[in-house]
């Protein structure tokens, strides 16, 4: 009986030791926290961008669904482009980026001949 016991309680700790694991897939500025200032408004995240013919863009920002024309906090969208949404707040224009980190950056075509 003090075996079956003893097992249900390890059962039972099981999910309160694996909450202080971090999680080895959560991108490192989630891990690392953030030194921001928590009364600064944070910059909204670009999500996804959903593109179907006959159908006008869409785009989730912080996981709401946004049109061009959407009012977003204080900012507006203003266009939906492949890889990015551009807004327009009290501060000016700016762009939200799916990759902005990535700068791309364009290529020469290869020669004749030659390897890409």
């Amino acid at each position: 009986m003090a075996r079956h016991l003893m097992l249900i309680a390890l059962v039972c700790s099981v999910p309160a030791l694996a909450g202080a694991l971090d999680d080895p897939m959560r991108p490192p500025s989630v891990t690392q926290g953030s030194s921001a200032n928590p009364e600064t408004p944070a910059v909204p995240r670009l999500q996804s961008i959903v593109r179907r013919q006959g159908a006008r863009p869409a785009a989730l920002i912080d996981g709401q669904r946004v049109e061009v024309g959407t009012r977003l906090g204080d900012a507006r969208v203003i266009a939906i482009n492949e890889t990015s949404v551009d807004m327009r707040g009290p501060g000016g224009r700016y762009r939200l980026s799916l990759t902005p980190e990535v700068q791309r950056s364009p290529r020469r075509p290869a020669a004749p001949g030659e390897k890409p």
